[in-house]
């Protein structure tokens, strides 16, 4: 009696090769000569964030857009709820050190008014923002610790307008942050956003 099971196990490993290699890395990393384990700055939507942590590369995971188990973003905005006075911005990166593939985030918690809206995004563009660590603070969520800290961010690019069912748009540009004995330095970022990736309440 004839068995379909080496011609379904064949099907089946055939359509699971072929769902992985239809996944597409919308990441380019192109390291820094002049700067080790970090990327170069850059505003062309490579998407990607690094920089270095206590002196240790850290980067955003590639991009990943289709295939196997769907799609996967290296960064999300949001804009959540903090009290009737004031809401939170939020960027959040999420990625690894490179001589550790363990899961990591570093998060941005900028404050803003209530009625705060994707339009008023544009308005960061081209401007140097103090982070105080107290009503607006970074969120260092690596080596399995979280710490909150102070800095500052500069945005080179920072638009978002409305689409498909969400918004899009891009940010780019540098920031550092001091979490007391641990250092965020060199950071440089550089994302396309997509549906998906924004939020706001």
């Amino acid at each position: 009696m004839k068995t379909a099971f080496p011609e379904n196990l064949f099907i089946f490993s055939a359509a699971l090769i072929f769902f992985h290699s239809c996944s597409k890395n919308e990441t380019r990393y192109y390291p820094d000569t002049t700067a080790s384990g970090v990327a170069i700055f850059s505003n062309k939507g490579n998407n990607v964030f690094s920089c270095l942590i206590n002196g240790r590369p850290w980067r955003t995971f590639d991009r990943k857009i289709g295939g196997w188990g769907g799609s996967s973003f290296e960064v999300s905005v949001r804009k959540e709820y903090y009290d009737s006075l004031t809401d939170m911005l939020i960027i959040s990166w999420q990625g690894y050190f490179a001589d550790d593939s363990a899961f990591g985030e570093i998060q941005l918690l900028i404050s803003v008014p209530p009625n705060f809206s994707f339009k008023d995004f544009h308005n960061f563009q081209g401007k140097r923002i103090p982070i105080d660590g107290v009503t607006s603070y970074f969120i260092n969520q690596t080596n399995f610790q979280s710490q909150q800290g102070s800095g500052a961010i500069y945005f080179n690019q920072a638009s978002l307008d409305t689409a498909a069912f969400g918004y899009q748009g891009r940010i780019s540009g540098l920031l550092e942050a001091d979490f007391n004995s641990v250092k965020l330095t060199a950071g440089r970022f550089d994302h396309m956003l997509e549906t998906g990736q924004v939020f706001f309440r």
